[in-house]
């Protein structure tokens, strides 16, 4: 795509010059060593209406086999046919009926009580939230309530319920904590066990947003809890965005029941759905996480840190500027999906722009390294991003893209080799934000929680609503953290 001669661009190369008419089709092989850049490369095959075909090693490990999995069945529910999609949207209307069957079941006697709780210990608890869909920053967020509640109550064993137990046990690996974590699947008779088992449950960070079925199967376990006396409580959490009338009736009932609600920014407090609760304010969860890895990193990943220095190799003398920019789904904004696209491309546009005029422009040469938070299809992963910017940049400038899936050690890692970040990822800003690194924030909900963030920080001059970024406002936040990492 950017003009390196290399294996691929002649394979490229050899593609184009076939006749018209003639199908064209890939065998990929996928190893180890290009597991993850499989995505661009199906991105690549589909922006050049070519067939792609893959040889899977058998030496791929557990959560590189998961990784490419996700891929393809992504792509494979993107083709479905229309009675395969209403097959899938009929079991979650079903699945989502269960949930509201265990609500009513569980609902009569629940106890409503406000007052905060004494800090009496608790020795097991049960976590809920939006396991299951989480990537690096999440983690992120998981070990924070983690050090929280252990500090707090001495908590000394954890039992998180996930959508997907394997997926959130491998990223889970990744943590380093004094709580013993358990990982379940969250169907309804594990649930309730572990409910009975618990001295508490917890929702442990993460958004309190539109997703009913989560809402609702969240609201029935703490019901359970709070109905023999057992406390519920809301930890670090974000509120909304709201669509849906049952969502916001849910979450409404969900901190009525709780005895203990913080959330993690201000906007966060002021939303209708705490209206007359008492909330405690304080910040994202991660931070507490972030903090204890001040020293060794003892969860660095060998591999991926030779991954990272590998990308790095060339750059000792150069401005290494972080970015991780993420693909806008249409639902995130209050307007039709045409004008949700429009926009976004406006702002690639002068995203773009303004990259390129920095590097330009700037005094020393500059190195543009992309790094990835969210690798799973659920919530756009972020490589495909970084594919759409490196086709728009071509090579105008010096972009390397960090194509792994990282744990949160690894983040960190890549970190501090960065001069400078522009983030557009909530957690992406937390994780750069916490190493001290010059940060540049990109809001992408007009007025939400990377808003909140840098506002909540005192950093309101480094953050735009993506509709009013442009690129000038980006040259000249870059040039201002430049000036500041010369000697």
């Amino acid at each position: 795509m950017r003009g390196v001669p290399n294996e691929l661009s002649r394979v490229l190369e050899q593609s184009l010059s076939r006749p018209g008419g003639e199908t064209v089709r890939w065998l990929v092989p996928v190893t180890a060593e290009s597991v993850h850049r499989m995505e661009s490369l199906c991105l690549l095959a589909d922006a050049t209406g070519y067939s792609v075909d893959f040889k899977v090693s058998p030496g791929l490990s557990e959560r590189e086999r998961a990784f490419f999995d996700d891929i393809v069945r992504s792509r494979a529910t993107a083709t479905a046919s229309r009675v395969g999609r209403w097959s899938s949207k009929l079991r979650e209307y079903l699945g989502f009926a269960g949930e509201c069957l265990k609500l009513v079941e569980h609902i009569g006697g629940a106890v409503s009580r406000r007052a905060p709780v004494a800090d009496a210990p608790l020795r097991t608890v049960a976590l809920v939230g939006v396991y299951g869909f989480e990537h690096v920053g999440d983690m992120g967020i998981l070990g924070g309530v983690l050090l929280r509640i252990h500090r707090r109550f001495g908590v000394e064993q954890a039992h998180l319920l996930s959508y997907r137990p394997g997926y959130t046990r491998r990223l889970a690996a990744g943590l380093d904590t004094p709580v013993a974590l358990h990982v379940h699947s969250i169907g309804a008779a594990t649930a309730e066990r572990v409910v009975r088992e618990s001295d508490a449950v917890i929702w442990a960070g993460g958004p309190l947003m539109d997703l009913p079925r989560i809402l609702v199967r969240n609201l029935w376990m703490a019901c359970a809890v709070r109905r023999r006396g057992g406390p519920f409580f809301l930890e670090g959490i974000g509120v909304g965005p709201f669509r849906r009338r049952l969502s916001r009736w849910a979450a409404r009932r969900l901190v009525g029941l709780a005895q203990r609600v913080s959330v993690r920014t201000r906007g966060a407090s002021a939303d209708p759905v705490l209206k007359g609760i008492d909330v405690e304010f304080g910040c994202d969860p991660a931070f507490d996480y972030l903090a204890t890895r001040d020293g060794s990193l003892t969860r660095l990943d060998p591999r991926r840190a030779g991954s990272i220095q590998a990308l790095l190799r060339g750059s000792e003398d150069r401005l290494r500027v972080g970015l991780n920019i993420r693909r806008i789904r249409p639902f995130y904004r209050r307007q039709p999906a045409s004008a949700s696209v429009a926009m976004e491309q406006r702002f690639m546009d002068d995203l773009v722009d303004g990259l390129a005029r920095f590097a330009r422009e700037c005094e020393r040469p500059v190195s543009y390294v992309f790094f990835p938070m969210n690798l799973i299809q659920v919530g756009e992963s972020d490589l495909a991003a970084a594919f759409d910017l490196s086709r728009r940049l071509g090579d105008r400038v010096d972009l390397r893209v960090w194509q792994a899936d990282p744990d949160v050690d690894d983040v960190i890692y890549l970190m501090r080799r960065l001069h400078i970040a522009v983030t557009m990822r909530f957690h992406a800003g937390i994780f750069a934000l916490s190493q001290r690194l010059p940060t540049i924030g990109i809001d992408y909900q007009g007025g939400g929680k990377v808003e909140n963030l840098f506002c909540d920080l005192g950093r309101s001059e480094d953050v735009r609503r993506m509709e009013t970024m442009r690129a000038s406002w980006l040259v000249n936040r870059l040039e201002h953290h430049r000036a500041g990492t010369e000697p």
